[in-house]
């Protein structure tokens, strides 16, 4: 999606792209596209931090969920 230059008007759409790249382990690439994409948009930052602070979703650990980078790149870069 970012070789390709697409983008959308509605950021949250690229959630579930970042928590892809954090279980992958590819923080840095998550880290990236958290500071193009998601960083600026405080009001999505804030529902989604607080929401997983209050719902952990603790996934079987088969499904490869890494909630503890997801939260720390998200809620406190």
């Amino acid at each position: 999606v970012n070789e390709l230059g697409l983008e959308t008007s509605d950021k949250s759409e690229v959630i579930p792209f970042f928590e892809g790249l954090v279980n992958l382990g590819r923080y840095e690439d998550a880290r990236v596209l958290y500071n193009k994409q998601i960083k600026g948009n405080s009001e999505m930052r804030f529902a989604l931090c607080t929401f997983l602070a209050e719902h952990n979703p603790e996934y079987p650990p088969e499904f490869g969920y890494d909630y503890t980078n997801i939260y720390e790149i998200l809620c406190n870069s």
